[in-house]
């Protein structure tokens, strides 16, 4: 499959926008008004991404053992390194990770891609791989399309949706459900996000629309987005009381039909200078949170203001935030990168698409 050029900008640039919102609510939860806070819906983009790639890469011809080898590549070494990393870090930093227990259960959990509750602030020893799980439990899911084909792959996802909006709408206290984290976990309203992807990519697998109306799709998803942000920012019960895929997925959606529809000819041209960023996007996402907690100690202790005054937060807000991106990019180059290239010669000797 041809990269989509302007879709691996976009996630470069959704990378970093993560990154901020963590840097934003870490460094300084004030500064900006909190106005980057509202970057954590970088994540409802990357799971209608993933669903997207996932389907408009498959060529019919791929099979199980070089599908699960290819996830397995891209997910699992780096995760494990950088997860094992953090936890040699707990060592020598005090008190770096307070989420999870850093012991044989927790660290297991964490990477084993087992579900924790996040709206407890129960978290992976890397934070942001709450997300993980999610990704993976898809990457099962699209093994249906391998084995049994698009019918069945179709009827799955369609009772699936079904079941998760009926879970989300039944009042589970007044029934007696008692909340269970796995439960809730399959029953997710975020897996709907991974499902827009699919629809997506059957949308432009089949071309029934033309590229004339790529601009339309992605002039309602900007301002939507941007809608959805500050509603979130000040606090707007009509956009807070949304489900983040209705305040975010549906936007976010939209513009990346809008690229795919346009196609590579209406590219950013611009983007391929910034393929560091889109390529480091997976490192760098992993590793921001840890770098961001690091580097705000070491800023803290210097105190900035001694000798910059009031601009001494922003210079370091700043600094933090390169520090950390620094350290994503340098982690894919050192570790990632080489790391799947050379299990990539190890475990798929000859390459198809998936």
């Amino acid at each position: 499959m041809k990269k989509i050029q302007s879709l691996h900008f976009l996630r470069g640039i959704m990378t970093i926008i993560v990154l901020l919102a963590h840097l934003n609510s870490l460094y300084d939860l004030s500064l900006f008004n909190g106005i980057f806070i509202q970057g954590w819906s970088g994540v409802d983009f990357f799971f209608i991404l993933s669903g997207f790639l996932l389907v408009y890469g498959y060529n019919g011809n791929v099979t199980v053992s070089h599908y699960l080898k290819k996830r397995i590549i891209r997910i699992v070494p780096a995760y494990w390194i950088y997860t094992l990393a953090v936890v040699l870090m707990t060592f020598f930093v005090n008190n770096l990770v307070s989420w999870i227990a850093i012991d044989f259960k927790g660290i297991l959990k964490s990477l084993l891609f087992i579900p924790t509750n996040v709206a407890v602030n129960e978290m992976p020893i890397i934070p942001t791989a709450w997300t993980l799980p999610y990704e993976v439990f898809f990457y099962l899911i699209f093994l249906v399309l391998i084995i049994r084909g698009k019918r069945a792959f179709k009827n799955v996802l369609l009772l699936w949706f079904a079941l998760i909006i009926g879970y989300d709408m039944i009042d589970k206290i007044e029934i007696g459900i008692v909340q269970n984290v796995y439960v809730s976990f399959l029953f997710s309203t975020l897996f709907i996000e991974f499902m827009m992807g699919v629809v997506i990519a059957v949308i432009a697998r089949k071309n029934v629309i033309k590229e004339k109306y790529g601009i339309f799709c992605i002039s309602i998803g900007v301002p939507l987005v941007l809608i959805s942000w500050i509603g979130n920012n000040i606090g707007n019960p009509f956009v807070t009381d949304l489900h983040r895929w209705i305040s975010f997925g549906i936007p976010y959606a939209l513009i990346i039909l809008g690229l795919v529809i346009r196609r590579e000819r209406q590219a950013f041209k611009f983007s391929e200078k910034f393929d560091v960023l889109g390529n480091s996007s997976y490192s760098i996402y992993l590793t921001h949170y840890i770098s961001i907690l690091v580097f705000n100690r070491a800023i803290k202790a210097i105190d900035l203001s001694r000798f910059l005054g009031d601009a001494g937060v922003y210079v370091g807000f700043l600094v933090v935030g390169i520090a950390s991106v620094a350290v994503g990019i340098g982690a894919y180059y050192l570790v990632e990168r080489p790391i799947s290239k050379q299990l990539s010669r190890l475990m798929m000797p000859k390459v198809t698409n998936a």
